[in-house]
């Protein structure tokens, strides 16, 4: 008798995502340590027909390198997808796809954007 399974036994396999890397040089006078692991918010601003803008928000990005050269200084930075690079038993839990997704994001120490 064969069984045949599309999944792995023991493990889910949810899909393949991509970390976002933001880079960024300032001129200015800061003192590199200051930033390191610092949180930056990066949003766009889209004008309207009316003349009006709206906010649109691109990520949040954790600072991973922040080198000082002579007259600025570069960050590097990665969005929060790299935290959810870790192991996880999520075979403690039984219920719906969303909260176990409210689940990783809360072992991962990530906001959920949206709701069920």
């Amino acid at each position: 008798m064969s069984r045949r399974s599309a999944a792995a036994v023991r493990k889910i396999e949810l899909g393949t995502v991509y970390a976002a890397e933001m880079g960024i040089y300032l001129y200015s006078k800061i003192d590199r340590y200051t930033l390191k692991d610092a949180k930056v918010e990066l949003s766009y601003h889209l004008q309207l027909a009316d003349g009006s803008y709206e906010e649109v928000p691109v990520g949040i990005f954790e600072v991973c390198e922040a080198n000082r050269t002579v007259n600025c200084l570069e960050l590097k930075a990665y969005d929060y997808m790299l935290r959810f690079d870790r192991s996880f038993n999520g075979f403690e839990t039984v219920g719906k796809a969303y909260a176990f997704l409210e689940l990783c994001c809360l072992a991962c120490d990530v906001e959920l954007a949206n709701g069920p």
